[in-house]
């Protein structure tokens, strides 16, 4: 399997997130059926989402082609760690400064932080499909 260059899969990468970004908010927009949502949805995730880019999308361009090799299933719970993890970022500032109490539950599961699995999961597999796209295949 030949090797992609390193410009090319910071150019997928960045798409992804752009992509994943603007699908988040569009889909937020939707659930809430509020366009003001959405607009502020695409002011406060920035953040959220440069975190997500560092914690698992620089790691997947180091890859290279390597991750092509790897099992969707994988890839999918590695990004669904990876978004859960972002999301319970500031409520785990709040537990370490002692202003929360940490509760498992249900809740825990279907909100911001599963919305941040899903964002995670869908982020990684897209990029995996773009990736397979550019490689040059062998004849």
């Amino acid at each position: 399997m030949a090797n992609t260059e390193l410009t090319t899969r910071i150019e997928l990468s960045l798409l992804t997130l752009a992509i994943s970004w603007f699908l988040s908010g569009l889909a937020l927009s939707v659930r809430l059926w509020d366009a003001r949502a959405g607009s502020l949805f695409f002011v406060w995730s920035v953040p959220f989402f440069v975190a997500g880019w560092v914690l698992l999308g620089i790691p997947a361009i180091a890859m290279g082609t390597q991750i092509l090799k790897l099992s969707p299933v994988v890839l999918g719970m590695s990004g669904a760690i990876a978004g859960l993890f972002i999301m319970l970022l500031p409520t785990g500032w709040l537990i370490a400064l002692g202003a929360v109490q940490f509760k498992l539950t249900w809740s825990l599961v279907t909100g911001w932080d599963g919305f941040g699995a899903a964002i995670g999961a869908g982020g990684i597999l897209l990029y995996r499909w773009l990736l397979s796209r550019a490689v040059p295949s062998e004849s």
